[in-house]
């Protein structure tokens, strides 16, 4: 009786300890989760704050690039802004890890490859891997994420209150995919350039 009294004493302790470490795991894991949320709602402040405070549109547009580099770490990432005059999409602002390795596109007419397609629909595409997917190769104009080796290619619509205004792409080296917050997040952030193109 005393040893099965000491055995399940132990069992006990056991079980103690397994929970302890459970629940370690279980905060940690908010922590993290938190920290992550804390750090997407300081991009979207930053990006909505230079949008209101600022007419000058360029300004805006580099402070979204530079915000959503930081927080989702592309490799590549471009903004254009729809021209009604020549019925272009021009570049307006971008950023390139490696600049030698992937030259920003300047300009698309509304309806060509994927970021006029973008534009012309309000409609993001978003490709986890371009190397393999044959709805990318179907669309693309340019194919200049496939030859330069990138993987994973998302372009989404900046919705203005009446039309489209333009399109964010963004372009990773390593095949990728997009969680609902994200999404939500690059969402939020193009309503915000959405803002500052209609204000300026």
């Amino acid at each position: 009786d005393s040893e099965v009294a000491l055995l399940q004493t132990f069992a006990d302790q056991a079980a103690l300890a397994l929970e302890n470490a459970r629940l370690y795991e279980e905060t940690r894991t908010r922590e993290t989760q938190l920290q992550e949320t804390n750090r997407m709602l300081s991009a979207l402040h930053s990006v909505a704050a230079a949008a209101s405070q600022s007419l000058d549109l360029r300004q805006v547009l580099e402070a979204a690039i530079e915000k959503i580099t930081e927080i989702f770490r592309f490799d590549a990432t471009q903004i254009h802004i729809y021209n009604e005059q020549t019925d272009e999409l021009l570049l307006g602002a971008n950023f390139e890890r490696e600049p030698s390795r992937f030259a920003p596109v300047q300009s698309f007419r509304r309806g060509q490859g994927i970021v006029g397609k973008v534009a012309e629909s309000g409609k993001p595409l978003i490709f986890e891997d371009v190397q393999t997917d044959p709805l990318y190769r179907q669309l693309s104009r340019s194919k200049v994420s496939g030859q330069y080796g990138y993987h994973f290619f998302a372009v989404l619509p900046i919705r203005g209150k009446l039309k489209n205004l333009g399109t964010l792409a963004c372009t990773g080296i390593d095949p990728r995919k997009l969680n609902s917050g994200e999404i939500q997040l690059l969402e939020a952030l193009t309503d915000q350039v959405a803002v500052a193109i209609e204000n300026s």
